[in-house]
């Protein structure tokens, strides 16, 4: 089966690039770092663990606090995800988290913003809650990089859909399991793309 491809306008993780299309939703999963036991401080190399064993503690406990001001997924439509930058414009992602939110459809980022947790805290604080008297966007929306491998995203964002009990695995997913669209659209017109590929029954209930 050939891969369902498009063309349009698109992002890197980065900025914006020429025009492209290609043709994706997998179980988020959240790997915390196994910490090292104690051991006794008497080589260089204990020392070196003993490192490691405190940056997987700082990687672990950046993650939960993470998680209380990331919005928390509200049963995500299943098969269908949008993969995002938080270096997208602002607007742009505020319009998607919305979407996001109405279509019960989970947002996956690759990773901090600017390689940075307490701006990818004031990023993301900015985006759910812009005003303090409006009501927080509670859409889909987490981090993990393990997505983008899966079906090789580079360019966002990106709008997937995947055949039933496909691409559950840290490899590759082959094209013919899933359908993708790269491009700055809504999620509703990105909707009506998909649905003229491999997996439209998927989106019954979604689009008109």
């Amino acid at each position: 089966m050939r891969p369902f491809i498009f063309l349009l306008w698109c992002f890197s993780i980065g900025g914006l690039l020429s025009p492209t299309l290609a043709i994706a939703n997998v179980s988020p999963r959240v790997e915390i770092p196994l910490l090292t036991p104690p051991l006794s401080p008497r080589t260089p190399m204990t020392a070196f663990l003993k490192a490691k064993r405190y940056q997987g503690m700082a990687q672990s406990l950046e993650q939960q606090a993470l998680q209380k001001i990331m919005p928390k997924t509200t049963s995500p439509r299943a098969n269908v995800m949008i993969l995002a930058s938080l270096g997208m414009p602002k607007a742009s992602l505020q319009a998607l988290l919305q979407q996001a939110n109405h279509y019960h459809v989970p947002i996956v980022l690759r990773g901090l913003y600017r390689n940075d947790f307490q701006q990818t805290i004031t990023r993301v604080q900015a985006l759910i809650a812009p005003n303090s008297n409006e009501k927080p966007l509670l859409g889909g929306f987490e981090i993990n990089p393990q997505v983008f491998k899966t079906f090789r995203v580079s360019q966002v964002p990106a709008f997937i859909v995947v055949g039933d009990g496909k691409c559950e695995t840290k490899a590759p997913c082959p094209t013919e399991n899933f359908d993708v669209v790269y491009g700055n659209v809504s999620l509703p017109n990105a909707l009506e793309l998909l649905a003229q590929g491999h997996y439209k029954h998927l989106l019954r209930g979604m689009i008109p």
